[in-house]
């Protein structure tokens, strides 16, 4: 947009005339006192004169006006007004104000662009939009410390450009067209200096080349020179250039004439320059081909052959062109070694005149010369695939600068990348395949180079041997021995990148996937190419492929080793240098940061499980998501878990770890694993056993490899961890108070324990409380170690009750009230691993559910009839016999089963693996079975749920039973015959009969009531059990309704045990392992109806 400057004149260019009020006399206010602006400071004087010769060369810049001009006093008022607005402004600078910044401008130039499109000048706001975001970016990309505009001051000088700027005109419309008209279709850039346009000068012109250009019109190039020709010109001849290039010119007189050695010198160097000219055939016509092109067809001469078909072809296609076939310029033909030459620059990557690069692939030169002994259409074949394989190669030589590129970055980068940024994700892996195929492709580079050399050894007289240098034969060689390599590695090498095919060498790019899958991508895809080509019997491909292969590997197999011998980190602080790359199949977790990263790291009882893992999707069958190598899937756990196993025994400071053992200081190299024999038993057919694994490598025969190489180590790490939990850190000791507590295996202190329990529970006394509850268990073990060796100690086990005031009172109508009951026991690090939380809350839910079936059998066994035996209140008694016998006999058989045939079977099978586990995850693996079994074998698992709630209540029956007896018959306290109710001091023979005064009926409660007079008289003779009922009598009403109660009580309780049954028969039909178990429960309840 042209700038224009605000003047206080016309547009008239001519001066105002002068009138008679300019000629008037001096008043006195012409003589009136300085101003304090006289008086101001030298250093704003300074900038006034230094603003002053600047203003008046941008307002000639802009305006075109000087002093010299008729409008001079334009210009003095334009210079003026540019120093005053300058000097206000450097004068607030002086003052320390701050000036205008970026973001004030930028509202400028939006406000300028907006107001332009509000009067519908599209392409003026447009442009002025375009040219401050070019103007902005370009000030950003620069950096050079003498630049004359700073981006600091872009500001100042965008504000005065604004402020010298007057409203847009048309002209400022038609250049805002232009601009962006040129913006749109910017001039094509000038083409840069290429070796092609270096070599198509011609290297022997000029006036270097030039012999005695001042008198050779007499003599040709090359005839022999006189003594004339030898004379140097003298001063009048010799021209201002030559004269100006001699540094210390010499004296005519003291110059002396070359001799004959020295012409005849001359001559020959001169003879052999244009030899080597004539020798450049890539320069068209400069080589002669020694055969006469316009021959006719020969048989017998093959040199015939190309022309004679372009002759036909032209004669067929271009009438015209046939008139001039004999012209030298219509056609360029070279000999076929100079093309074998230029074929083998192509493959090596190198600048040639047969095949171009274009469109990222190598296509025949539409300039190329011919071969006489071909026809166009087989030498442009033979060209074709030999571009072909020489885009591969080039494909993969910016593969391998594009790894290395990065990988360079990458090192720079990590040096100054904070923690919780994201590493690049070249890896490692990436890395090593780079390297192999540049070890490759400088194979094929030396192959080439040894073929040139052969090459020019023939020309030269100096090979001892024959060579054949064949187009045909050049091609045959490549595709035969490293065109299929290199295009299965660009195939594996697609897997893993991304490339734009609209962009140059700079359009890879990684696949946006995390490192451990491309990792997995690369490793497993030339693992398949491997096993592929080896099936398909092409041995060099194969050959090729597994050295790649082998090369690519070792960074991980690097990492494995590092990983059995270091071990996990211990997990305290971070930066302790225990992390592990991002490419290695094993990842920590947020549970390795402890301590001051709010964790507790390796304390954590979820630590070995969840601390260090296998990545994530490692068990992902899809393969884009898969993060440990086919090969190493077998050997994934086992390393896992030595490397686990190694840091612990690090963290409990023995000094038993694998850093310590000879096993891992004679580590081979994967190179060296694959030159292992094949064992015996894994040789396929053919195959012996002191034949290369390489002949024979696959997927499944180097997992075996794999596995059987890092096996040993990691049984070692974790016999010895084993080892050291049970000797050093008392596992056993620690499991029996475990079982002996939560699944009731320890009888005296637990019997004792529950029965006063159950005493605070019939006393309506608080036996939820937290002290009480480990008060009492305290005594109870101190009372029971009197005289021998303390089960345990009483502070590691904490009781605790969940279920609030409400459900504890419940206690006396409902077995669920002790669902609220909880027991933790501080198992010691590092056993926590094998006892975590959620391992112990299981313990205590078998716990309770053992502790419910006790208390409904306890509450059944307090109840007992003594009396004188009241004719009358038979039928009573024997109702209430029957339902009390069918229900104890129920809650036994269950106690039976769960103790006998679950617990105790469970546990001695437990205890039989342990002692043949081999490592803590094992260790781990059998506990978590052995624990699942019993919980699914207590009917704890939500699959069973329906027969758990089932059997509480039938627990809830009983209880209610209880209460409704005591209800009928009184106070139940005085027949109490648990083992706290009876003296053991003196047992009388009549407390003797009571206690074998017990019968048990399974028959209903009818036809108890129905016993005929017949088995009334008999039982008379027999001595009755005394009946005490309490000294409340019952009304016949009273008693009715107790019989209908009772009589529900019983339906429900059928209802409820067929029920159960139905449920355990079908358990025991399963085909699970359990199934047996349940089959013994199962024939146990049919009796039931019996």
């Amino acid at each position: 947009m042209p700038l224009m400057i605000p003047s206080s004149s016309s547009g008239n260019s001519h001066g105002r005339p002068s009138s008679s009020a300019s000629l008037r006399p001096p008043s006195s206010a012409s003589r009136r006192p300085g101003s304090s602006a006289s008086q101001r400071p030298s250093s704003a004087l300074n900038s006034r004169s230094r603003l002053t010769p600047i203003c008046q060369t941008l307002v000639t810049q802009i305006t075109g006006m000087d002093n010299s001009t008729p409008q001079s006093e334009n210009f003095n008022t334009a210079v003026e007004f540019a120093v005053q607005n300058l000097e206000a402004t450097s004068l607030v600078n002086l003052k320390g104000s701050v000036g205008v910044d970026m973001s004030t401008m930028d509202k400028q130039i939006r406000g300028h662009v907006e107001k332009a499109k509000i009067q519908l000048r599209e392409s003026l706001g447009q442009a002025l939009e375009t040219a401050y975001r070019q103007l902005k970016t370009s000030m950003a990309h620069t950096h050079d410390l003498d630049e004359d505009i700073k981006m600091a001051h872009m500001p100042d000088h965008l504000q005065l450009l604004i402020k010298l700027a007057m409203p847009p005109d048309e002209s400022s419309l038609t250049y805002a067209d232009k601009y962006l008209d040129r913006v749109s279709n910017p001039p094509p850039p000038t083409p840069e200096l290429t070796w092609k346009d270096i070599l198509a000068d011609e290297p022997f012109e000029g006036e270097h080349w030039n012999y005695d250009q001042s008198d050779s019109g007499s003599s040709p190039s090359l005839s022999p020179l006189d003594s004339d020709d030898l004379q140097f010109p003298d001063d009048s001849s010799s021209s201002a250039d030559d004269l100006q290039d001699v540094p210390s010119p010499i004296e005519p007189e003291t110059q002396t004439a070359p001799d004959a050695s020295s012409r005849r010198q001359r001559f020959e160097h001169r003879q052999i320059l244009e030899e080597l000219q004539k020798q450049q055939y890539w320069h068209k016509g400069r080589l002669d081909i020694p055969v006469d092109l316009s021959r006719p067809f020969d048989v017998g001469d093959p040199s015939t052959f190309g022309p004679s078909i372009h002759r036909a072809l032209a004669r067929t296609y271009d009438k015209e062109a046939a008139l001039n076939l004999d012209a030298s310029e219509r056609e360029w033909y070279i000999e076929e070694v100079h093309a074998v030459r230029e074929v083998l620059f192509a493959l090596q990557g190198r600048r040639n005149i047969l095949l171009d690069w274009k469109t990222h692939k190598y296509l025949v030169s539409s300039r190329s010369p011919k071969l006489v002994h071909l026809s166009l259409s087989s030498q442009h074949s033979i060209l074709s695939s030999l571009g072909l394989a020489a885009t591969v190669v080039r494909q993969l030589r910016e593969f391998a600068a594009f790894i290395l590129s990065q990988s360079r970055s990458t090192s720079q980068i990590a040096q100054t990348l904070q923690p919780h940024v994201h590493k690049p994700r070249v890896t490692r892996t990436l890395e090593a395949f780079a390297d192999a195929l540049s070890r490759e492709i400088r194979v094929f580079d030396a192959w080439c180079a040894a073929r040139e050399d052969d090459i020019c050894r023939a020309q030269g007289g100096v090979s001892e041997e024959e060579v054949v240098v064949s187009l045909l034969a050049t091609e045959t060689a490549v595709m035969d021995q490293f065109n299929r390599p290199f295009v299965a590695l660009r195939e594996v090498v697609g897997k893993v990148t991304n490339v734009d095919q609209n962009q140059g060498t700079e359009a890879w790019s990684l696949l946006s996937v995390p490192a451990a899958v491309i990792t997995v991508r690369l490793l497993d895809s030339l693992l398949d190419s491997v096993q592929r080509h080896t099936e398909q019997e092409d041995t060099p491909t194969a050959e090729v492929l597994k050295k790649v292969f082998t090369m690519t590997v070792e960074p991980v197999w690097g990492m494995t080793h590092k990983w059995l011998k270091d071990g996990m980190g211990l997990g305290l602080t971070q930066g302790q240098g225990d992390e592990l790359e991002e490419e290695f199949f094993i990842e920590g977790t947020g549970l390795t940061i402890g301590m001051m990263g709010m964790g507790m790291g390796l304390l954590d009882p979820e630590f070995w499980s969840e601390g260090y893992v296998l990545r994530e999707g490692a068990d992902d069958e899809l393969p884009e998501a898969k993060t440990v190598p086919a090969f190493f899937k077998h050997a994934a756990g086992p390393v896992l878990g030595a490397g686990k196993a190694n840091g612990l025994l690090r963290a409990l400071g023995l000094a038993t770890s694998l850093t310590d053992r000879a096993a891992l200081g004679t580590w081979r190299s994967f190179t060296e694993l694959l030159t292992t024999p094949i064992p015996h038993g894994h040789q396929t057919e053919g195959q012996t056993a002191h034949e290369n694994i390489q002949l024979a490598l696959s997927v499944d025969t180097l997992s075996r490899l794999v596995y059987d190489e890092l096996f040993p180590h990691c049984k070692a790490t974790g016999s010895i961890l084993a080892r050291v939990l049970v000797e050093e850190c008392g596992l056993r000791t620690h499991l029996s108070i475990i079982e002996g507590f939560y699944l009731i295996r320890r009888g005296d202190v637990m019997s004792h324990f529950q029965d006063l329990i159950f005493a605070k529970m019939d006393n309506q006394q608080g036996w939820a409380d937290f002290h009480a509850l480990n008060t009492v268990f305290s005594d109870v073990v101190e009372m029971n170690s009197l005289g021998a060796t303390k089960w345990m100690e009483p502070s590691l086990m904490r009781l605790s009750y969940r279920g609030g005031k409400d459900k504890e009172r419940s206690i006396a109508r409902s077995i669920k009230a002790i669902d609220g009951l909880n027991a933790e026991y501080a198992i010691p690090f590092p056993l926590t691993y094998i006892f975590p939380p959620k391992v112990l809350q299981i313990y205590s839910e078998i716990f309770v559910f053992l502790l419910q079936i006790r208390r409904a059998k306890t509450v059944l066994e307090k109840i007992l009839v003594r009396g004188d035996g009241a004719k009358h209140f038979q039928s009573e008694v024997k109702v209430f016999y029957s339902m009390r016998s069918r229900l104890s006999w129920f809650i036994n058989a269950l106690l039976n089963f769960l103790t006998t045939y679950v617990i105790n079977t469970q546990v001695a099978n437990f205890h039989s693996a342990l002692t043949t586990a081999a490592s803590l995850d094992e260790m781990i693996d059998l506990h978590s079975s052995h624990l699942e079994k019993l919980q699914g074998r207590c009917l704890l698992q939500p699959s069973t749920s329906a027969l758990h709630r089932a059997i509480l209540s039938v627990l809830d029956i009983a209880i209610n039973f209880s209460t409704r007896f005591a209800a009928f018959a009184g106070d139940t306290s005085m027949h109490d015959i648990s083992r706290l109710s009876i003296s053991v001091g003196h047992r009388s023979k009549r407390l003797k009969r009571q206690r074998g005064n017990v019968i048990g009926f399974s028959q209903s409660f009818r036809s108890l009531l129905s016993f005929d007079s017949d088995s009334d008289e008999a039982e008379d003779d027999v001595d009755s059990p005394s009946f005490s009922l309490g000294a409340t009598s019952m009304t016949s009403g009273e008693d009715d309704n107790f019989l209908s109660r009772v009589e529900a009580m019983s339906n429900e309780l059928n209802g409820l045990v067929r029920f159960v049954r139905r449920g355990v028969e079908s358990l025991a039909g399963g085909v699970g392992e359990a199934a047996p178990t349940f089959g013994v429960l199962a024939f146990t309840l049919e009796d039931w109806d019996s």
